[in-house]
C-alpha cells in the first residue's frame, strides 16, 4: 500500500491513515505473506521526507502489521530497508522495527 501524504503530516494523522488502510487492505486479500518496504525518511529530520514521525511510531505501524501477519499467513513477514537519509534516525527507526518484530517494546534514546 502507497498513500500520498503531503509533507508535515502529523505522527498521529500518518498512523490514522495507516490504520484505515491496513484494515482496507486486511479485508481484500489472503496473503501468503507479507512483504514490507520499510523506509526511514518518514521519520522526524530526515533531510527528505518532510514528515514527523519518531521511532515510537514505527514500531506501532510495524507491530500492527505483524498482527495482520500473524492472522493472515502464520506471521511470514519479511520487512526490506528502502530509504532514510539521517544515519541517527536511520539507526533508532531500524531499531525500533527490529523490537517490533520481535515482538519487544520501543526503547527510548
Amino acid at each position: 500500500m502507497n498513500v500520498p501524504l503531503p509533507e508535515g503530516t502529523s505522527a498521529q494523522k500518518y498512523k490514522d491513515v495507516f490504520a484505515e488502510t491496513l484494515v482496507s487492505v486486511a479485508n481484500r486479500f489472503d496473503p501468503d505473506f507479507v512483504l514490507v518496504s520499510s523506509g526511514f525518511d518518514c521519520l522526524a529530520g530526515d533531510p527528505l521526507g518532510g514528515f514527523l514521525l519518531e521511532p515510537e511510531d514505527l514500531h506501532w505501524m510495524t507491530r500492527r502489521v505483524a498482527d495482520y501477519a500473524s492472522a493472515s499467513c502464520n506471521g511470514r513477514m519479511v520487512a526490506v530497508l528502502e530509504g532514510g537519509y539521517d544515519p541517527k534516525r536511520l539507526g533508532a527507526g531500524t531499531l525500533a522495527v527490529i523490537r517490533a518484530l520481535a515482538d519487544l517494546e520501543v526503547q527510548g534514546d
